[in-house]
C-alpha cells in the first residue's frame, strides 16, 4: 500500500517531537498484522508547534499555525490558527 506525505515545497516550519501518523489499525483486529493508512497533506508556509500529532487522512491548508500539543484530527483551511484537543480554530490568519 503506497502512503504519502506531502509537504507543499518543504516551506513548513516544525518544532520538535511532531507524531505524523499515516496508519492505524482496527483495534478489534489488533492481533491481525493489516494497518489501514491514508496520506496526510501539509500546505506551504505552516508552523506546527512542539508535541503536535497528525492523524492520518488530514490535509493542513498553506499558512496554518498549530499551536503546541494539538492533535489534529480533522481539515484545516488556510490561513487558520488551530490548538487543543482535537485541534479548534482559534483565529484567522490574516
Amino acid at each position: 500500500m503506497g502512503l504519502t506525505l506531502n509537504l507543499h515545497d518543504f516551506k513548513i516550519v516544525f518544532s520538535r517531537f511532531k507524531d505524523i501518523i499515516i496508519g492505524w489499525h482496527d483495534h478489534m483486529e489488533r492481533r491481525q498484522p493489516v494497518e489501514i493508512g491514508l496520506p496526510i497533506r501539509i500546505g506551504e508556509d505552516c508552523w506546527l508547534g512542539d508535541g503536535v500529532i497528525v492523524c492520518p487522512g488530514v490535509t493542513i491548508g498553506n499558512r496554518v499555525i498549530v499551536g503546541a500539543g494539538s492533535v489534529v484530527t480533522h481539515d484545516i483551511p488556510d490561513d487558520i490558527v488551530v490548538t487543543d484537543n482535537p485541534a479548534k480554530i482559534i483565529k484567522t490568519n490574516k
